[in-house]
């Protein structure tokens, strides 16, 4: 596996090389300052239109956009604004491998430290407390009113 930039031509690749296909029964919501575990059933499919229409022009000016590669074939992506991870992707056939740890380590390479805007998924959560994340304190209010439902984290 290969961790290399991405050219803004390639944002189009994470839409068609990248499956996200994945299903949830638990989610992470912030109560009184701490992490709790809550039930909540969801699949995800693939890539939603809406999703894509909203992301593609934001990875595009995306101040990091990172790609990793297996062979030629894109199978994870990273993208940093300034010092906030907004956006971290791998491959469904290609989690549990280190994919998502490797490009977590590259974002975390460019900056002092890293503010991290979280799905509340109980597996992504987890992901970003076990490479020492922690709950961000005090996340910015601009922040948490764009992403309500995310889990405001950061590191170190």
């Amino acid at each position: 596996m290969q961790i290399r930039p991405l050219d803004r031509a390639d944002v189009p690749r994470i839409w068609d090389e990248i499956d996200r296909s994945e299903t949830h029964d638990e989610i992470y919501v912030v109560r009184d300052g701490a992490l709790e575990l809550a039930p909540f059933h969801f699949e995800i499919r693939g890539w939603q239109l809406e999703m894509v229409e909203h992301d593609a022009p934001r990875l595009e000016r995306a101040d990091v956009l990172l790609g990793a590669f297996d062979g030629g074939r894109l199978v994870g992506v990273a993208a940093l604004e300034g010092e906030r991870l907004y956006y971290l992707y791998v491959d469904a056939a290609h989690r549990g491998r280190g994919v998502g740890s490797a490009l977590f380590e590259a974002a975390v390479s460019r900056v002092p430290r890293l503010l991290v805007s979280s799905i509340p998924t109980r597996n992504t959560v987890e992901f970003y407390l076990a490479r020492g994340c922690r709950l961000d304190p005090s996340p910015p209010a601009e922040q948490v009113a764009a992403e309500p439902d995310d889990v405001q984290l950061i590191w170190p």
